[in-house]
């Protein structure tokens, strides 16, 4: 996850998967998987070609962008939700498939795994849901 401007931005591995599931809004930022030498560009440095749909770029949008989009186009909710039974705080997050409860993201162990911040819980709760969109 990074922060860009007070905003929550997909970690590259998501922004990656996002796209194998057919992530296609428009975003203000994009992770350039390519070393800077191999992008097409003239001598000042400028890009030569148009560069929306080039595969070594991967749109960068924002944690709550995404969530959206999972509702909107895929009918998938996250629900991020403090952990009442803790003296720390700490989150865990639930992924709702078609109004059905999916269950909470869990370890190899099927434990619930709890997060330190509520962004962490919603960037995995995001996984999880790519995950289940791309085993379809």
């Amino acid at each position: 996850m990074e922060i860009v401007d007070h905003e929550y931005y997909t970690s590259l591995d998501i922004a990656k998967l996002l796209k194998q599931a057919g992530f296609e809004w428009r975003c203000k930022y994009a992770y350039i998987t390519t070393p800077v030498g191999d992008m097409p560009t003239d001598e000042d440095g400028m890009l030569t070609e148009y560069v929306e749909n080039v595969n070594w770029l991967v749109k960068a949008p924002t944690i709550d962008v995404v969530q959206r989009w999972l509702r909107e186009v895929k009918a998938i909710h996250i629900c991020v939700k403090p952990n009442e039974a803790s003296a720390i705080c700490e989150y865990f997050v639930t992924v709702i498939v078609n109004d059905t409860k999916w269950g909470n993201v869990q370890d190899d162990n099927r434990k619930t795994i709890m997060f330190d911040t509520y962004e962490e819980a919603q960037e995995a709760g995001i996984k999880k849901a790519l995950e289940i969109i791309l085993e379809k």
